[in-house]
């Protein structure tokens, strides 16, 4: 995706979520039947990403403290950049970027959008692994190159990348308020937090994060 593509993606975004924010409210997280393990300084990013139907559960249950993977990012990411429409990334799929994401796997276009437009790399081996959690640093690293980060120049690959994503994931606000290990998985309503930061406060245009 080209910079001012990717500008207007995140403009409309943005302004997708200032128009259903003010309704978030009409569904609380305690309307979960685990909404007593969510918590309070969740609430308000879960009921925000469940208004955008981006995270919502299984239908019953949040699953806070559930490891969120990395082909659930893919998507998520790809439903916020394509302006909130869930097409199912319908026009990557039959892509063979990974050989470990199968042809008609759930997330096989999310996850080919996610590396056609480089928002993720693989692995050495040539796999993704799309069901493994990802970590804190995983997740910031793809929200970082999805609001405009450039992973080879910020040096989000190679050695100590994860503390160069980290370092810019705090210095941008990406981890208020994130109260996870960031040395482990990330968890859902942690994820979440993360996801409210970019979309209400990382990429307003005082802050839209440089492309280099």
């Amino acid at each position: 995706m080209s910079k001012i593509k990717k500008l207007i993606a995140l403009t409309l975004a943005l302004a997708m979520v200032l128009s259903v924010s003010a309704f978030a409210g009409s569904y609380k997280a305690d309307t979960y039947a685990d909404a007593a393990s969510i918590n309070s300084d969740c609430k308000s990013a879960i009921e925000l990403l469940y208004a955008l139907d981006i995270m919502v559960g299984d239908g019953k249950n949040f699953n806070p403290e559930s490891a969120v993977t990395r082909a659930e990012m893919a998507k998520m990411i790809y439903v916020i950049l394509n302006y909130g429409d869930d097409d199912k990334a319908a026009t990557y799929a039959g892509g063979k970027f990974f050989a470990d994401v199968a042809d008609g796997a759930w997330y096989e276009g999310y996850v080919n959008y996610a590396a056609a437009t480089k928002l993720v790399q693989g692995r050495p081996d040539g796999t993704f692994g799309p069901m493994d959690p990802v970590t804190t640093a995983e997740a910031a690293k793809m929200l970082l190159t999805a609001i405009g980060y450039s992973a080879e120049a910020r040096g989000y690959v190679g050695a100590n990348w994860d503390k160069n994503v980290l370092s810019d994931a705090a210095i941008l606000g990406l981890l208020d308020g994130y109260k996870a290990n960031v040395n482990s998985y990330a968890p859902r309503q942690w994820v979440a937090v993360m996801f409210e930061n970019m979309l209400l406060d990382c990429y307003t245009f005082g802050t839209m994060a440089p492309s280099f």
